[in-house]
């Protein structure tokens, strides 16, 4: 018995559903990137009460059901999902460290950094958690830790975790 329900949930998981759910998401997203929340996490704009619960009822009634979301995205917040899918746009993510170059006038090796790091959050939306700015690729050739002071670290990762909050509703 044990045997047929291992085989009935990996059949689940492959099924047509599963991977249609995810289909319709992509293209969902892809083909609304001016639908006006999507247009923000686009640009890195904070998204509001009212564009999250559009997004919960694109995703859980008009594309599939809470059950479907659930099963393809787990817990994943519905800002950060469009963020992985249609990436952020290179403009507002240079933009979103601009006050830190201009305030903190970094060198070479600090500019070469944060290029580095706009340009993952260009490609993944994010980045889900400060602690990987000490791992790759971020640890090469310059380290984070090393090349920016503690209060420019502290500065730095203010502008990581605001561009992950503004796909977040406060």
């Amino acid at each position: 018995m044990a045997i047929k329900l291992k085989e009935l949930s990996l059949g689940s998981i492959s099924s047509p559903d599963f991977e249609d759910y995810r289909a319709k998401v992509n293209e969902y997203v892809e083909a609304h990137k001016n639908q006006p929340a999507i247009n923000k996490l686009l640009h890195n704009e904070p998204i509001t009460a009212d564009d999250y619960k559009e997004l919960e009822r694109i995703f859980t009634e008009e594309l599939g059901t809470a059950e479907d979301y659930q099963t393809n995205y787990q817990d994943t917040p519905f800002g950060l999902l469009i963020r992985k899918i249609a990436k952020m746009d290179r403009d507002a993510a240079y933009a979103a460290f601009s006050t830190f170059i201009a305030e903190e006038r970094p060198n070479t090796e600090q500019i070469h950094f944060i290029e580095q790091v706009a340009d993952y959050v260009v490609e993944n939306g994010y980045i889900n958690n400060v602690l990987d700015l000490m791992k790759a690729p971020f640890d090469r050739p310059y380290k984070f830790g090393v090349i920016f002071t503690r209060e420019e670290q502290i500065k730095f990762v203010q502008v990581i975790n605001s561009i992950k909050s503004n796909a977040l509703v406060a």
